[in-house]
């Protein structure tokens, strides 16, 4: 008796599984794409005080090294508490990357502590003073 070429139920039914996890992993990677610009768009205002920073090794898609931070998050209406994220950093910010700068931050409302994006724009903004 020969061996058939097609898979026994058991393993159909574990290819499927394996299918729908892998899906699964490429929409997350794509909603992780996606969501920093979802909460610089949609998210709450809030204050960012930079604990440590430390380069990635890697780049966003514009170019932007992405820096890993640890934060402490000020948000009105809750207790301040610490966070670690990682957020792609423009080169006009990096003189803003030290310990105990307090920099302007989006996050979601009703989303995980962790849906916090450095806005970079503001900070920069509030970094530069105005023209005489």
């Amino acid at each position: 008796m020969t061996s058939t070429p097609f898979p026994n139920e058991e393993e159909e039914r574990f290819e499927h599984h394996a299918q729908a996890r892998r899906g699964a992993s490429r929409r997350k990677a794509v909603s992780a794409l996606i969501l920093p610009e979802r909460i610089l768009e949609l998210g709450v205002p809030c204050r960012a005080v930079i604990v440590h920073t430390q380069p990635l090794g890697m780049r966003n898609e514009n170019g932007d090294d992405v820096y890993g931070f640890v934060l402490t998050v000020m948000a009105d209406g809750r207790e301040p508490y610490e966070i670690q994220v990682g957020n792609p950093v423009p080169a006009a910010a990096l003189p803003l990357l030290y310990a105990g700068n307090a920099v302007s931050a989006k996050r979601m409302p009703d989303g995980d502590e962790r849906e916090l994006v450095i806005d970079w724009r503001a900070a920069l903004a509030q970094a530069t003073p105005p023209a005489a």
